[in-house]
């Protein structure tokens, strides 16, 4: 519909009527239009490095006996599904003298001790370049295939009523612990003192002046601290 106002002529887009006083009423409709969409908004937890990385793992079995004589050598083996990983290796537990390569994890134990035989606790730790760590502890058992002590023979000796003889013993050993030497008097009726010293590994008889003539056979044994572990 067309009207004026103000001297000018306007459209209108509709009209009406007053039905009290009869007049035309023009009026323009508000033409609004609207289009929607639909957003997503991802909400997450905050970024966590072990959510896109893999921590490594050890795959390695250690050796877990040694011979003291020996050099103990343990070559680490680990694997990471993450590509190009680099590690960093530690030791947390472990005898004193071993180390390990902190880039190859390569553990070793030099110049191993006859005092060390027995059983060790290792434990030890790698990490990637996350921080990211796996660990493997164990026992290691350091043993000795030892040997009984050689004697060397000991002459007959021979003594007079009331005299005291004395004599060292000569022996060898593989091993380097400490051998002990004992007797027992096969033959009774031999009177006196009867003494083995241990430290100067000797032998002294002190008969008396009335030990009676004869033969005597005393048996001399040597035994080491018997530290054989297998």
């Amino acid at each position: 519909m067309v009207g004026t106002k103000n001297g000018f002529l306007n459209y209108y887009d509709d009209y009406g009527y007053d039905d009290e006083t009869g007049n035309i009423i023009l009026y323009n409709v508000d033409r609004r239009y609207s289009e929607c969409d639909i957003i997503e908004l991802f909400v997450y937890k905050p970024l966590n490095k072990e959510f896109f990385t893999h921590p490594p793992k050890i795959v390695s079995v250690p050796p877990d006996r040694v011979n003291y004589k020996e050099k103990y050598i343990y070559n680490v083996k680990v694997e990471d599904l993450d590509p190009n990983e680099s590690f960093r290796f530690e030791l947390n537990e472990y005898p004193e003298g071993m180390g390990i390569d902190p880039f190859t994890g390569s553990i070793t134990w030099n110049n191993i001790q006859f005092s060390d035989i027995g059983d060790h606790t290792v434990k030890f730790t790698v990490y990637d370049k996350y921080n990211l760590s796996d660990s493997q502890i164990y026992t290691l058992r350091v043993y000795s295939d030892n040997k009984s002590p050689i004697l060397s023979p000991i002459p007959d000796q021979i003594v007079y009523q009331g005299d005291t003889i004395s004599f060292a013993f000569n022996y060898t050993d593989e091993t380097p612990d400490t051998v002990n030497f004992t007797y027992e008097l096969l033959t009774p009726g031999l009177t006196g003192n009867i003494q083995i010293d241990n430290i100067t590994k000797s032998f002294t008889y002190i008969s008396e002046n009335d030990t009676p003539e004869g033969t005597y056979q005393i048996k001399i044994t040597a035994t080491d601290e018997g530290r054989r572990i297998i």
